[in-house]
């Protein structure tokens, strides 16, 4: 019973937790320069680190992210535009996204601020 319990509560707290990053991010002001994983390149490849040992086994899905990345290629915010269906999934994406750093993305010859759009797979 205590397991069941633990679960349950854990499940609450990552689905308000993502709840919360969403809706920080609705009033959010994005940058309007959209621009895909191949435009703004991470320096290193992205490490998602997934708790799956508390779930029964490998969530399997794919998280869309969409991440502020500033003109030096640090990222200043991060949300879901679509779940994966599995919150640890969803909050690993988001945790990697934070620590991931890119190279500046130019527009116009220049390091910009823009939105990248970013899906996060996790396949078997």
């Amino acid at each position: 019973m205590l397991k069941t319990a633990s679960l349950k509560t854990l499940i609450c707290v990552s689905a308000l937790t993502l709840a919360s990053c969403a809706s920080s991010s609705k009033g959010y002001d994005w940058p309007a320069t959209v621009v895909t994983v191949e435009q703004a390149r991470p320096v290193k490849p992205m490490r998602l680190l997934v708790n799956y040992k508390i779930m029964k086994g490998l969530p399997v899905g794919t998280t869309v992210l969409r991440i502020h990345v500033n003109e030096k290629g640090h990222t200043q915010n991060v949300g879901v535009l679509e779940s994966s269906g599995h919150p640890n999934l969803d909050e690993a994406a988001i945790n990697a996204a934070w620590e991931t750093r890119y190279h500046p993305c130019m527009v116009d010859g220049r390091p910009a601020n823009v939105t990248l759009v970013m899906p996060v797979h996790l396949q078997p």
